[in-house]
């Protein structure tokens, strides 16, 4: 699985869009077991490349990673215009968003199924 971050800056404003490639088989066969894991894109975003550099709070708001991440992806935006730090926040949203998306696939990967099984009962 690839997770890429495209940046523009277009009058003012700070686009990011991220966009999940390559999902493995294996992958795909959980999400089709256990569903398409929701990605928070709102929430807390308090560091980035320097601790305590920014901190800021979104609404809260979850989209499904297969669903909303992969191509064209999920794109979010910052004016400049409302956020002198627009720039770093873009930044931050881009670097928490991509380890959400980590830690999701990684709780994926281990979720173990206790409920597949057969049954026969001999009458």
């Amino acid at each position: 699985m690839k997770i890429r971050s495209y940046k523009k800056i277009d009058n003012n404003k700070f686009y990011v869009k991220i966009v999940v490639e390559d999902f493995s088989q294996e992958d795909l066969g959980r999400m089709a077991k256990y569903g398409d894991p929701d990605i928070n894109v709102g929430g807390n975003y308090g560091r980035v490349l320097n601790p305590g550099e920014i901190n800021y709070t979104l609404p809260q708001s979850f989209e499904g990673l297969k669903m909303s991440f992969s191509d064209p992806g999920y794109t979010t935006s910052f004016d400049g215009a409302d956020y002198p730090d627009a720039e770093t926040r873009a930044d931050a949203w881009a670097q928490t968003i991509g380890e959400r998306i980590i830690a999701s696939i990684g709780q994926l990967r281990t979720k173990p199924d206790t409920f597949t099984e057969e049954l026969v009962q001999n009458v």
